[in-house]
């Protein structure tokens, strides 16, 4: 679940993570998405499942681990772009003709 919540923000456009903002759509739900995941084991909820909560130290690693690959995957977006893609627009696409009608 982590893995797709945290790394649309970053993937999702060409500039950096803290200069373009997400929809606040998508900024929600990846955050109630890691939230859910996160608090799940600790609700009358996650005992119905057999889930066991963690101990602190483990959310401490999860955080730590969370921003490596936060910051290596906009590392490797910043690589991708100059060297793979250093003349892809940023985020600009020409509008697609529309096909003629009855001919």
């Amino acid at each position: 679940m982590g893995g797709g919540c945290y790394i649309r923000p970053v993937i999702r456009t060409r500039r950096s993570l803290w200069l373009s903002r997400p929809h606040p759509v998508l900024a929600g739900l990846t955050l109630g998405a890691a939230a859910t995941g996160a608090l799940l084991p600790l609700t009358p909820l996650g005992a119905f499942f057999s889930f066991v909560a963690p101990p602190a130290s483990f959310y401490l690693f999860l955080a730590a681990a969370i921003a490596t690959y936060l910051v290596l995957v906009e590392l490797a977006k910043r690589l991708f772009y100059r060297y793979i893609a250093p003349g892809h627009p940023a985020g600009k696409m020409k509008p697609r003709r529309r096909a003629r009608q009855g001919m």
